[in-house]
Order: structure tokens, then sequence, then C-alpha cells
């Protein structure tokens, strides 16, 4: 099977959500034996691209220009204009899809929908990832007026998607929960619930010193989803938690800080490390992982890393969000005494931290691997192809094995 994935970019930290599940599913799908190409606007570093097995990479000015064609016309031409998408780019696609012989087209980007609308012949797959609509309302709460454009937002979100909905055959989401907001609020034909993996050899247990009475959190510090996380547990949990113990320790790595997470740093006293490319060390040296959301939807990268890296975790019910298999080993805290009451459960307990870290690990391992994610991937590209009449250039795949 040949697949090209478009992408703005592919950067190196992978920072971003969109480049993490990119990457680990270019690379998974590669194992699987297809062929991987890929097409951004801006250069690919080196770097970025290690570990990645591509027969052809390529930015769009490497291209020859290609002809403007039929151009869009009512709401698809001015979703078009929004996004800021360029309509040579879509012909370009069109035409790389042909030279390289490529089964399916995936777009991975939030805007990227009108980039399909010229390519032809071939399975096309929008990488959404998140559902933008339920993310948007997520972030909606009617007590405070600071959010209500995001509840217009999710409405622009749903209709865009419903426009573009007959230039894809699927859409790839994390969870159940975005799948189903697609279904409803896009209408698309079939949505795959793709699930994120994690690099469980990478991100592996480490030995090493932990700090008494410490915990840490990290993510992209202007992620509305992260700064409302962080807002809320220096409120309500960390504040009270330092009357009582005034030793302890908390810890926030990101990329990006802005003002509002500096001034959070100031008024709760946790520690701010910026833009470091390699956080496992650091995680690690930590008792307890936190996961405080109260916003935000999909599936949580960081906690599938915590999980990987044998590490226990205390999440809100939000940070559960897509999660696969039954028993998932993280200690759940709805209100604010309760995660007073696991963290310092939790710091006087190195047993109990190993039993719990051993079993996350367990866990993430079985049901998070991005091969399986990929081959759910490949099982979803087949049966459109089926409906095609083609057959992929590729070997054919078994079916997958939970």
């Amino acid at each position: 099977m040949r697949i090209l994935f478009v992408k703005r970019s592919q950067s190196y930290p992978r920072s971003s959500g969109h480049d993490v599940h990119a990457y680990h599913m270019m690379r998974s799908l590669s194992e699987w034996g297809a062929t991987v190409c890929l097409l951004t606007e801006e250069s690919v570093s080196e770097i970025a691209k290690e570990g990645l097995t591509l027969e052809w990479c390529g930015t769009y000015s490497e291209l020859p220009p290609a002809q403007s064609g039929e151009s869009l016309t009512g709401l698809k031409e001015r979703f078009r204009r929004y996004w800021g998408s360029d309509p040579e780019q879509a012909n370009q696609i069109g035409r790389l899809a042909q030279e390289l012989r490529i089964d399916a087209v995936v777009v991975a980007t939030a805007g990227g929908l009108p980039l399909l609308c010229k390519v032809n012949h071939v399975v096309r797959v929008w990488y959404a990832a998140d559902e933008q609509m339920l993310h948007s309302w997520s972030l909606f709460n009617w007590r405070n007026p600071k959010t209500w454009k995001r509840f217009r937002e999710g409405m622009t979100h749903g209709l865009y998607e419903r426009v573009f909905r007959d230039i894809v055959e699927r859409v790839w989401l994390v969870s159940k929960k975005d799948a189903l907001f697609a279904k409803w609020g896009m209408g698309a034909k079939e949505c795959d619930v793709i699930p994120n993996g994690v690099d469980s050899e990478f991100f592996s247990p480490r030995t090493i010193d932990k700090r008494p009475k410490s915990c840490v959190f990290w993510g992209r510090l202007d992620f509305v989803p992260n700064l409302d996380a962080i807002r809320w547990f220096g409120k309500n949990v960390w504040l009270p938690i330092r009357a009582s113990h005034p030793e302890a320790h908390w810890s926030v790595y990101g990329f990006s800080a802005g003002d509002e997470v500096r001034e959070m740093q100031k008024e709760f006293g946790f520690d701010l490390k910026c833009d470091l490319p390699d956080l496992r060390s650091e995680v690690s040296s930590h008792q307890v992982v936190v996961l405080p959301f109260v916003s935000g939807a999909g599936v949580k990268n960081k906690l599938l890393e915590a999980a990987a890296l044998g590490m226990p975790i205390i999440g809100s019910p939000t940070s559960l969000n897509g999660l696969e298999g039954d028993e998932i080993p993280v200690l759940v805290a709805h209100k604010p005494r309760m995660w007073q009451k696991h963290l310092t459960e939790l710091w006087g307990s190195h047993e109990t931290r190993v039993s719990i870290g051993n079993r996350t690990r367990e866990w993430v391992v079985r049901y998070h691997s991005w091969s399986r994610s990929a081959k759910l991937a490949l099982d979803g590209i087949e049966a459109s192809l089926r409906k095609f009449g083609k057959q992929a250039d590729a070997t054919t795949y078994d079916s997958v094995q939970d």
C-alpha cells in the first residue's frame, strides 16, 4: 500500500500532538509494510525524519506549478480562504498522488480538507485526531463570558467539516467520543477510531532518585486545556497541600511558555522549566504525575508517556478520555480533597507507587501501541479500496488482533 501524508510541517522536538501522532503513524505504517511519502510546506530536518522510512519527502516549492483548474465555490471557497489554503497546492497534491501511484492521501492538519478537493481515484483520509467541534465546546462554560466565543468556534468547525464531508472517504479520530461527534456534526462516511499510542521503548522506566513529596505536569504551555489544568490544580489542590506540607514540590515543564503560565508560577509556587527536548529523566525524578484536566478532549499523550515510564498517575475524569482497556490503573480524583488524599498517600508509600507504576506500564504496552493503531488505519484504507474495486500495491494485511 502506498500512502502520502500531507502536513504543513514535521518538526523536532515533537512538542505538538499532530507532530507526535503523524510521526509515529508514518513509522508504524512502514513497519507494517506500507510505502510512505511525505509532503510539507516547510522543509523537514534530518533529525525530524530520523527513524522514518520515506520513499519520497519534499515540499510544495520543489514541485512543478500546477494548473489552476476548476476553483471552489460557495462555502467551500469561503472556508478555503478562512484557513489560508493555497488552491494551487490542492492541484499539486492531486498530480503528485498520480505520479507516485498513491493508494491513500492522508491530510494531517485541521485546515487541510480543502487540500483534498483535487485528489481523485484514491482513498482520501482526514487525520483529524481530536474532533475540533468537541474540543471547542469542551472549553465553553456558560458561566464564564470569556469562553462564550468557544461555542461559536465549535459551530464554525462543525459547519466547515460538514461542507467538506463529500471529499473524504475516511476520518481518523482518537476516541469513540470524537468519532461520534464527527458522525453527528460532519456526517462523515467512515470514522475510524485510531487511538494514540506511545513508543514504549523510548519511554521506558528509569532507575533514578525521586524527590520527596514531589509531583509533575508537562505539556504545551500555550494550549488552553493545559493552562486550565494548571490553574485549577494550583488553586484547588496545591495551595492547600502546601499549607500542610510546605516542603512539597511541584514541577511544570513545557514549550511556548507565555505570561499566563509565568503569572501562575508566581501565584502557586511551582518550578517552571521550558523547552527541554527530552523530559524522561526530569519526569522520572518525581514521585507522582498529576493530570488535573478540566477541559479539552481526545487522548492525553502525556498520560500514555507517564504510563510507559512506569509512573503512578493521578488524573481527573477528563484525563481518561479515549483510553482503551477495561481497567485503567490511574487514580481518579473528582474533588480537591480526593486529590490531596491520593497525593499524600502516594508520597507516603514507596511500595504503592511501584505497584501502580508497574500496572500502568503493563496496561499501556498492551492497549496503546502505535503498531496496533497503524494496523487499524490500514484495515480502514483497505476497506475503502475494496469499495473502489481496487487492491493496494503492497501485501495483504491480517486483521487486527487485540
